[in-house]
């Protein structure tokens, strides 16, 4: 059996990069991962694809995925601000989801959207997809995404609940 080829992916602006953690974040991402490939979007990348597709920083994630998709089976976008504290095991070495993303249920954003309640809110804080068409289909559904109040995240979040083509895993 082939060797799935996995990463890990980012984008952030130059003005960003400190202020919201990114070094924090890759150096606490390669100490439990330095197996997987990390990939950091800067300034002329963002820039770029932003004016080639007319994005921005609260639509942009399946595109920038999109740019991975050619070289990696499985691809993990994972937010600037964040930080890993231990192996994402559940994300990174189990084969058993083709699309992943977490909870956002807590005390401080609880969200609902449509159909979706404030429990099933999926965050898009950290997506994962073995399937090119997923991120062909987040893509295509965020061109509607200002019709909404967390844009891409109240997408994904109708994608997830509404699309039953993918089998599906959130990670705790």
């Amino acid at each position: 059996m082939k060797e799935e080829k996995k990463c890990a992916f980012t984008f952030v602006s130059d003005d960003y990069y400190i202020p919201c953690g990114t070094p924090k974040f890759i150096n606490s991402f390669k100490r439990f991962h330095p197996d997987v490939d990390l990939i950091v979007f800067r300034q002329d990348v963002v820039d770029a694809v932003f004016k080639r597709q007319g994005l921005n920083f609260f639509n942009a994630k399946p595109t920038m995925a999109k740019l991975l998709t050619h070289r990696y089976d499985l691809i993990v976008n994972i937010d600037a601000d964040s930080v890993v504290l231990s192996r994402l095991d559940e994300v990174f070495d189990k084969e058993d989801f083709e699309i992943g993303g977490v909870i956002n249920y807590n005390d401080y954003e609880n969200r609902s959207v449509e159909n979706v309640t404030e429990k099933q809110f999926i965050n898009a804080g950290l997506v994962a997809s073995r399937k090119k068409e997923f991120w062909d289909i987040w893509e295509e559904a965020n061109r509607n995404a200002y019709k909404y109040v967390c844009a891409e995240n109240d997408i994904l979040c109708l994608i997830w609940y509404n699309n039953t083509a993918y089998k599906k895993k959130i990670f705790d």
